[in-house]
């Protein structure tokens, strides 16, 4: 309990107990005990309504700083719960449509830069976009997969393209178009290895695979030839 006071521009104090029931001969405030004003109709402020900060040291003037053509209404639902509102910015709603922003769960929102958010984002949609750049991040949509440290290309449920650390395996044949001369003997013959694996060997070691070898004839040999 505490004697609270009233000023009334600058008649008063007009003392009340904050724990004392209202003094409300017709009933419209039964049980209400006398916070500061009641009323059972508006309160109408020329300038603006101060509120005081927790210590009563600074007063915070909520103002409608704008010349407008009629009267509004500005409603605060609350939905049945204690709530709070912090802002450590400016913030503008701009004049678009209604919607409702919700949090599955407790988060932030953080936009870094100007955005558009002009389609559906969520898991079960096909957002389009000109184009995506993924910077060092992971994409995991649809056929496109990333396990076991490796990044699969599938295709009606089939791998056909697996990228690892150390190598990069197709499943299907591989039809290489354009293929360009050399222009030199660079002295390497693609082979695949025991494991399927493409290498390369000089030409005297694929000599020695096929077991070839050098032939020395005289000339009246090669002339029986």
């Amino acid at each position: 309990m505490a004697i609270k006071k009233v000023y009334i521009g600058s008649v008063g104090p007009f003392l009340f107990d904050d724990a004392a029931g209202v003094n409300d001969v017709d009933g419209d405030f039964a049980g209400q005990t006398q916070q500061a004003v009641l009323t059972d109709g508006a309160i109408s402020a020329d300038a603006a309504i101060g509120l005081f900060d927790s210590d009563q040291s600074n007063i915070l003037n909520l103002v409608w700083n704008e010349d407008d053509t009629a009267d509004r209404t500005f409603q605060f639902l609350v939905g049945g719960g204690n709530r709070s509102l912090t802002l450590n910015e400016n913030f503008t709603i701009g004049d678009g449509s209604a919607g409702t922003l919700t949090y599955s769960s407790v988060c932030t929102l953080t936009i870094e830069l100007a955005s558009v958010l002009n389609q559906d984002l969520t898991t079960d949609a096909s957002p389009t976009f000109a184009s995506l750049s993924l910077g060092t991040g992971e994409l995991t949509a649809g056929s496109i997969n990333r396990v076991s440290g490796a990044l699969t290309l599938e295709i009606g449920g089939t791998a056909i393209l697996t990228v690892a650390i150390a190598s990069v395996a197709i499943a299907q044949t591989v039809i290489l178009s354009n293929c360009i001369n050399a222009g030199a003997d660079v002295d390497k013959f693609l082979v695949l290895d025991a494991s399927n694996n493409i290498d390369y060997r000089t030409g005297a070691e694929v000599l020695s695979d096929i077991g070839g070898g050098k032939i020395f004839a005289t000339a009246a040999v090669l002339g029986t030839l």
